[in-house]
């Protein structure tokens, strides 16, 4: 069986990756060196690196020329993706960048991407109070970080059908796709077929945290509509989901306060998880904090773009602050069941 290598700039991103390629055949394996898998994924954690180290990071990341390999950046353009791809050109790796998961409703047309048919910069991305983009536009953020020439292409991709469609001509010309989860699947898809996922249900009681500052994931707490306890205080479980989070601000925050907030949350989530079968993680950073360098098993996903795994005897669901829609966490909880998985 061909195998995929594939980096990602953060810990969500990575079990991304890992969700929508597991099936039934094979499960596959997320953390932070790879392993024989026929899929192997590695979270490189250069979101908030400064771009030289991001650079030496993904060099040291590409030792490998014979094996398949995809890179996930970020569907909001944020990040250090154009010096990653900068470190590929250097190794002699030809790229096809595809910013768009339109099943996500991540689409790029006429070069401009769009979440949830927003311009990048009008939606919560914008918004960021960490790392917000300089532009809707891929091309000029590549500008930006003085990435303006090499064997890559930039393709647009405004439905499903032209995102395949990149992705075969990627294959076809043996280029990296770098892009967010979408492509990367029907890059699978190339190698393995198109195997049936793998039914999982979750089990109560479960325990939501939000490290998130993203306003998307703080809409979708308000539209789940339960309880919302503040990460500092006692924790109250509640039967069958107990929501936690931390306090919100819009307000530009420092990398050292996002990293300590990160901290103190996922230490948070070892005193309180205990007893509870399914864990619910909000956030990027918090979900790397949490995991460190732990490999974990991802078997699937609950719904578009939300992977699950195995975390000892839980079930672990991982959601990165800007994916989803409003209803995206009613959704994954209304699976919950009262019996172990």
């Amino acid at each position: 069986m061909s195998q995929l290598l594939v980096t990602a700039d953060d810990r969500t991103g990575a079990l991304e990756i890992g969700g929508i390629v597991a099936n039934t055949e094979f499960s596959v394996n997320v953390g932070t060196v790879f392993d024989d898998g026929p899929c192997s994924v590695v979270d490189v954690a250069t979101r908030h690196m400064t771009p030289d180290r991001a650079y030496v990071t993904m060099i040291d990341a590409l030792t490998r020329h014979d094996v398949h390999r995809c890179h996930k950046m970020d569907s909001g353009l944020r990040g250090n993706w154009p010096h990653e791809i900068r470190a590929m050109l250097d190794q002699d790796y030809r790229v096809a960048i595809i910013t768009a998961f339109p099943a996500a409703g991540r689409r790029c047309k006429d070069g401009i991407v769009y979440i949830d048919d927003v311009p990048l910069l009008d939606s919560p991305f914008g918004e960021d109070p960490l790392s917000a983009p300089c532009s809707n536009k891929p091309v000029e953020v590549m500008e930006e970080a003085g990435l303006t020439s090499g064997d890559f292409i930039l393709l647009d991709a405004d439905t499903e059908e032209e995102v395949a469609q990149g992705v075969q001509r990627a294959f076809a010309e043996d280029r990296v796709v770098v892009s967010p989860t979408g492509p990367i699947g029907h890059f699978a898809k190339l190698l393995y077929g198109n195997p049936r996922p793998r039914a999982i249900q979750l089990s109560s009681p479960i325990l939501v945290i939000c490290g998130s500052l993203n306003a998307t994931s703080r809409n979708q707490l308000d539209q789940l509509g339960l309880p919302l306890q503040l990460i500092g205080e006692p924790i109250r479980p509640l039967d069958p989901i107990t929501v936690v989070a931390t306090p919100f601000t819009q307000n530009a925050i420092s990398k050292l306060d996002a990293e300590r907030m990160a901290i103190r949350t996922s230490e948070y989530i070892d005193e309180h998880a205990e007893g509870f079968r399914t864990l619910l993680i909000i956030g990027g950073d918090t979900a790397a904090s949490y995991l460190q360098g732990k490999s974990v098993e991802v078997l699937g996903t609950v719904t578009t773009g939300i992977p699950i795994a195995k975390d000892g005897t839980r079930l672990l669901i991982t959601k990165g602050g800007g994916i989803g829609t409003t209803d995206t966490l009613i959704k994954v909880c209304s699976s919950v069941t009262d019996h172990p998985s």
